[in-house]
């Protein structure tokens, strides 16, 4: 998605980065941390928060419930890999992911599962969380157009709030 020039108060189609024009009667944005940059309204309002994971291989070692401690946590796959993450970053647009990290992870990962001091991580990774001042998500209407909505910075909870959050969007987009 490119960010859409300011032409009318009314949208009704945005541009691609292929040039290309998506039609429609209404826009939902969800592009999560990089709203700031399709919308000029949400600079420094939703910004991204980098968090790396680090993949423990398949063993004997069996979890029966996800663990959480102190904004860490530890789960396990139905293929029997454990995952452990993750890091809160504020460093912008970079998914790069550092040996610091993961052995913070790993030694988190330790600290509530001795065993895994067997194993060594197999994989690693970064993703970016849209993170937002007081943690609360814009689940509202579009400044500049009558039929363009944002539904974004739900920075950790995205995946458990999106029922609620897209029943919202429906709720602005039917009373107009």
């Amino acid at each position: 998605m490119r960010k859409i020039e300011k032409k009318s108060n009314y949208l009704d189609g945005w541009p691609t980065k292929n040039n290309e024009l998506i039609k429609g009667d209404f826009f939902v944005t969800t592009v999560g941390a990089w709203s700031s940059e399709i919308n000029d309204d949400y600079k420094n309002k939703i910004y991204p928060i980098r968090g790396q994971i680090i993949r423990y291989p398949k063993s004997e070692i069996k979890l029966d419930k996800i663990l959480y401690s102190k904004n860490f946590y530890l789960l396990q796959r139905k293929c029997g890999s454990i995952l452990a993450g993750s890091t809160i970053e504020n460093v912008g647009f970079d998914k790069t992911v550092t040996a610091k990290a993961a052995n913070e992870l790993n030694e988190k990962a330790i600290n509530l599962v001795p065993e895994l001091r067997n194993f060594k991580p197999c994989k690693q990774w970064a993703g970016l969380r849209p993170g937002v001042k007081g943690n609360i998500p814009f689940i509202e209407q579009d400044n500049n157009y009558k039929n363009v909505y944002i539904n974004s910075g739900h920075y950790r909870y995205g995946i458990t709030m999106a029922p609620k959050s897209a029943n919202e969007v429906l709720k602005l987009i039917e009373d107009k």
